[in-house]
């Protein structure tokens, strides 16, 4: 392939270049770069936050460089719930009101965002039995990223004559299913529902599978954001627990190097009883170690 049709963005009129594993090829392009590709939330929440940025004509900084990494906002949320508005915005109901009151920021903390990630699940696969062939819905499982424009826009072949009454109907239902699901997993109060006591990550080591090794293995250590927020935190399946994301970040400033900063997540040594088993590291001014965290604290 030649190197001048790689893709490539050079001096963009908004400024910046951003991506997040989203197709970078457009339609009918001759050469196949790849096949499988993130959706456009992470990349579209990257733009936004810098567009707004430049738009109030901020200076960006190495700190607002690290929230953005950090950023748990989720737009397939913050979508799906003003279709939910449209469907029971008036409804008393305390799980409706949960979601609609939500500022669609996937904290570890969140009452809110526990109950979406449970409702999100019911969504895609009640969605996904209306539009996709019945012998496809494991592999269309991985690969949908249009549900939200589905939703949107319900068509009468997949959801009926009445089709956005239908696609009302479907949300409330699964919002409900979604409750019974979560109040079964962390009990009745809704007020100590949290996201973080589904979604943790576990360390193994690799030697863990052999019979009383698995003292070395560290976590579970609670986490925010999924898939589909920059901070991306991916999980599979039924289990919440966290299966993708990022191993180490990188801000690097190409005007001054020694400002740049580095984090690194698996740690400093496989060797269990050595003193940087346990920590990741930070980079700081000209390159030095500038501070240590335990896993989970960072």
């Amino acid at each position: 392939m030649p190197v001048d049709q790689l893709p490539h963005s050079f001096n963009p009129a908004e400024g910046f270049v951003a991506t997040a594993n989203n197709r970078m090829t457009p339609e009918g392009d001759p050469y196949k770069v790849g096949f499988q590709w993130y959706s456009v939330y992470r990349a579209k929440r990257i733009k936004e936050v810098l567009e707004q940025a430049k738009a109030s004509g901020k200076k960006l900084t190495l700190a607002d460089m690290q929230k953005l990494q950090t950023d748990v906002l989720s737009i397939p949320a913050r979508e799906l719930i003003g279709l939910l508005r449209h469907a029971a915005g008036n409804s008393t109901d305390p799980a409706v009101q949960l979601l609609l009151s939500w500022d669609a920021n996937v904290t570890r903390e969140s009452a809110a965002a526990a109950l979406f990630e449970l409702w999100m699940q019911n969504v895609s696969a009640a969605v996904l039995r209306k539009v996709a062939p019945e012998g496809v819905w494991e592999i269309v499982d991985e690969l949908a990223t249009n549900l939200v424009g589905y939703l949107s826009h319900p068509s009468s072949s997949a959801f009926g004559a009445n089709s956005q009454a239908a696609r009302d109907q479907l949300l409330v239902d699964c919002l409900k299913s979604a409750t019974d699901r979560l109040t079964k997993l962390e009990g009745s109060d809704a007020q100590k529902w949290s996201w973080g006591k589904l979604h943790v990550v576990r360390f193994r080591h690799p030697l863990d599978q052999y019979e009383g090794a698995s003292f070395m293995d560290l976590g579970p250590v609670e986490r925010p954001g999924d898939a589909e927020t920059v901070n991306s935190t991916g999980y599979r399946g039924k289990s919440f627990e966290q299966v993708e994301g990022a191993s180490s970040r990188e801000i690097l400033d190409p005007g001054d190097w020694d400002k740049s900063l580095a984090i690194n997540v698996p740690g400093q040594s496989g060797q269990p009883g050595s003193a940087h088993y346990s920590v990741c590291c930070r980079s700081g001014q000209r390159g030095s170690i500038s501070r240590w965290y335990i896993r989970g604290e960072r």
